[in-house]
């Protein structure tokens, strides 16, 4: 991976973007994108989950991450999930507060 990176996360479209505020200042060996910054054709209406979960794995993402946990409950999603080595990051519990996401991803982070 790319400059001692060996984290690679995919932000889904509703999952806020660090405003200001890079990544790698504070863990060197995980990069954090933006699914729009990656392939703004993702986020385009209709576009299911799947198909994310498909390219993020693909394109060598470890993880996705998703304010949507409900993603999971979708029998096509599981699917394609279960026949991929890339993992989904959510929570129970969403908030919609940027600050407080970001920092809860951080806090779990290996």
């Amino acid at each position: 991976m790319p400059g001692g990176v060996s984290l690679r996360l995919l932000l889904d479209q509703n999952f806020p973007k660090p405003p200001g505020f890079n990544l790698a200042d504070v863990d060197t060996t995980i990069q954090a994108t933006h699914v729009f910054d990656h392939d703004p054709g993702l986020t385009s209406a209709g576009v299911p989950d799947w198909l994310l979960y498909l390219r993020a794995a693909e394109d060598g993402f470890d993880a996705v991450v998703t304010r949507d946990w409900h993603q999971l409950d979708q029998p096509e999603e599981l699917w394609v999930l279960a026949n991929l080595r890339i993992t989904v990051v959510s929570w129970r519990r969403p908030f919609n507060d940027p600050v407080a996401e970001w920092g809860h991803l951080l806090a779990y982070m290996p």
